[in-house]
């Protein structure tokens, strides 16, 4: 009875001791294929991936640095050549208030400048998009840094130099309303000063975050970071503050190695590997930190190893100490999980260890796709663009280049997108946006690669097999398009702009993105059909800007009927909707409203921080808006506005400061004393003898006077003619003109130029 007991015991024991043998293989095993898989196998496609992004930025920045160099080009060409001077000696305000909007264009284009700053040699005076300004307060008041100081920019702005970056540095921004501080991240380039004819200096002020925002630093795996040395090996941009950076690989920088290896190499230490690059557009140097490989592999996987024998040799003894050699290698595996302090049920933790493993290797993946994506995405946009570029490029188009042509023709299009409940941006993302074009294009039996561009749109590739097939692909992509509104992107309003069939090569993408791009602003204001195409642009030059209606505008605003104003807006925009003028045509109209309004009205308003605002508020929307409605709308908030804000001017107008000014404002034009008394709002007859009894002369005698003052400039100061001098300054005729000069100055105009310009010669 004892034998058979012992002996069912003994057997009960080996399947214990079988059972825990398997286990432990199994999970010994499962714990070192994991390992390897998820450290070793996948390390070196993140390397091979993030040594991608990290080459695709540097040609990113290379384009940065590249278009900074064109803007200073194109703003050392752009006039005033000189310091803008009257001949009085004083500063042209007009001129400088031109430049200074040039300034603003430019601004805007490149959204990470965040501010440009021109200094003309031997002025103290600075121009920006904001206006003139003391250089000296730019750097003590509006941008301050302890290491760059007001004095550090004097002297360097004096100095004979090259084209200069200077690292990004944190500065304190003074806000526009000059009241507080905010803190910024800041790089600034200085311009060449030494083989220029130009007498004007720059500095371009960059946003370092908008311009990581734009490049985005997802395509780097978590861990890695990037630094960038300009030609001295001098830092000027790192996203990883680690001082180990430079230590480790200053001595490299400066050995024989690295020159001889000047294009690519790598450095590995003990957690990390540091691959270098040097630009060959500039000389600035690369350098990429990842996470490396461990170098203690082998003794984990002997380790692993280890704990398989011992788990053998101990399930020998489990018959006696069962609870301890369970327990023991049960232990042994959590710690390689990485929950050997965790308490509960071992075998549940172990499994949910498992799990989230494999959820990592998932999200590896799924960066390793997101990376494919994007560089699918900028190997397009780089075929439409004029530069060259790098062998990599190429190896990379050669990998994409079936997916972009797979049929003997081809149509490009650009897709504008614009959620109706968004001022800019989108609610779903991109490339989900991307995504949906495509499986909507599909359905309809269209093969086509969607990629967003910029903003608001979307470069669309449609493989055409024949030409008979265009018409045919113009009708599917407008009951996709309704559809896309209807189903997928509700809420979502999209149109197309075509180019037309071209063969299927490289060159030609370039060609046919020109087309859609140009053609694009040429729709017409009240267009109904989602699908335009670029080669039957119907084009509208019946633009309806009446300019004797703005100046009734004006005069509405000045006497406080800001109804009426804007029922004249509203009826000058009909008009042109009417007409069907193109979508760019119609905002300019707009535009120029609003500008000729801002004209006249601004230098009455209150607060010059409002009519500022008020300007980039309107000019900033209406990037965005697109149709009549939303135009109208616009321009009529920002018009009213302005009048809110000039509204305690209008109602104290009758007083002399007020009348100077709107004569000085529109003394050529005609003023008759009902036009004048209508925008003061009294009758004719109570304002001839309020100016008499004010200004000492009646009101007629007093606007030939400031006519003929003017008048007298431009015959010392210009050429035109006698006839043109006149017309300028208000008079019907030239002998209308000459009576009058003659009345008051007992010569006439030809004879007062004759001496004027005998006093000049003498």
């Amino acid at each position: 009875m004892n034998q058979v007991k012992r002996y069912i015991t003994s057997f009960g024991v080996s399947q214990i001791f079988l059972s825990l043998l398997i286990v432990i293989v199994i999970m010994s095993y499962s714990s070192y294929s994991i390992y390897r898989t998820s450290i070793s196998n996948i390390y070196d496609n993140i390397k091979e991936t993030n040594k991608l992004a990290t080459q695709s930025a540097m040609l990113y920045f290379d384009n940065v640095f590249q278009s900074i160099h064109n803007l200073i080009h194109s703003l050392e060409q752009m006039p005033p050549y000189e310091y803008p001077l009257h001949r009085n000696g004083k500063l042209d305000s007009y001129e400088a208030h031109k430049f200074t909007n040039n300034l603003t264009s430019t601004l805007f284009t490149i959204d990470y400048i965040e501010e440009i700053i021109v200094l003309f040699k031997d002025e103290e005076l600075a121009f920006t998009s904001k206006g003139t300004v003391a250089f000296d307060f730019l750097f003590k008041e509006k941008y301050v840094n302890d290491q760059y100081t007001q004095v550090f920019w004097n002297d360097f702005m004096t100095s004979d130099r090259p084209l200069k970056v200077f690292p990004s540095s944190t500065y304190r921004v003074l806000y526009s309303d000059h009241l507080a501080y905010d803190e910024k991240n800041l790089m600034i380039i200085a311009s060449d000063n030494r083989y220029t004819k130009s007498k004007k200096d720059f500095l371009i002020v960059i946003d370092t975050e908008k311009l990581m925002a734009h490049f985005g630093q997802t395509t780097f795996i978590p861990g890695s970071s990037l630094k960038i040395l300009d030609q001295n090996h001098n830092t000027i941009f790192s996203s990883d503050d680690n001082l180990e950076l430079v230590e480790v690989l200053n001595d490299v920088i400066l050995s024989k190695q690295y020159e001889e290896q000047a294009d690519e190499l790598s450095v590995k230490t003990e957690n990390y590997e540091y691959t270098i690059y040097t630009s060959d557009y500039n000389d600035f140097v690369y350098i990429s930190k990842v996470p490396y490989e461990f170098k203690n592999l082998n003794s984990v996987a002997i380790g692993n190893r280890t704990i398989i024998v011992i788990s053998i040799a101990s399930a020998i003894l489990i018959s006696v100490f069962i609870s301890i050699y369970l327990y023991r290698p049960v232990r042994k595996i959590m710690k390689v999980l990485g929950k050997e302090n965790s308490k509960g049920n071992d075998f549940s933790k172990i499994q949910s260890g498992v799990i989230r493993l494999q959820q990592e290797n998932d999200q590896f993946k799924q960066q390793l796709d997101y990376v494919e994506t994007e560089l699918k995405r900028n190997t397009f946009i780089k075929i439409i663009d004029d530069y060259l570029h790098s062998e990599q490029h190429e190896f990379q188009l050669q990998k994409y280049y079936p997916e972009f042509f797979n049929s003997k023709y081809f149509i490009l299009g650009l897709v504008s997108v614009r959620e109706k409940s968004m001022q800019k941006g989108f609610t779903l993302a991109v490339e989900k946006i991307a995504e949906k074009m495509v499986r909507k294009l599909e359905k309809e039996e269209l093969e086509a690669q969607a990629f967003h561009y910029l903003r608001d749109q979307f470069i669309v590739i449609i493989s055409l097999h024949q030409h008979a097939d265009r018409d045919k692909i113009h009708r599917k992509l407008n009951r996709s398009i309704l559809q896309l509104e209807k189903e997928d992107l509700i809420g979502y309003d999209l149109w197309i702009c075509v180019s037309k069939e071209y063969r299927a090569t490289i060159e030609n993408c370039g060609s046919a993105f020109k087309d859609v791009e140009n053609a694009q602003k040429y729709r017409n204001i009240n267009e109904k059909n989602k699908v335009m195409d670029a080669s039957k642009i119907d084009f509208v030059w019946s633009i309806y800007f009446p300019y004797e209606n703005m100046e009734r505008m004006t005069n509405y605003i000045m006497s406080g009927k800001v109804e009426k104003s804007i029922e004249l807006i509203k009826e000058t925009l009909k008009e042109n909707y009417d007409r069907n003028i193109h979508e760019h045509q119609f905002k300019y109209v707009a535009q120029s409203i609003f500008f000729y309004m801002y004209r006249n009205i601004g230098s009455m308003m209150q607060s010059i921080h409002e009519l500022y605002r008020i300007e980039n508020e309107f000019l900033m929307q209406q990037e965005y808006v697109t149709d009549y409605e939303e135009v109208e709308a616009l321009l009529i908030d920002a018009i009213s506005e302005m009048a809110k804000f000039t509204t305690k001017t209008v109602e104290a107008k009758l007083n002399p400061a007020f009348i100077t000014q709107y004569i000085e404002i529109h003394y050529m034009e005609n003023m008759y004393l009902e036009d004048i008394s209508e925008v003061m709002d009294t009758t004719p007859k109570y304002f001839s003898n309020y100016f008499k009894k004010t200004f000492g002369i009646n009101y007629v005698e007093y606007l030939n006077k400031v006519r003929l003052s003017h008048a007298r400039t431009m015959l010392r100061e210009t050429t035109l003619s006698i006839g043109d001098i006149g017309a300028k300054t208000g008079y019907l005729n030239s002998s209308t003109f000459t009576t009058t000069f003659k009345k008051y100055y007992g010569i006439s105009p030809s004879e007062y130029r004759r001496q004027a310009i005998a006093r000049s010669d003498d």
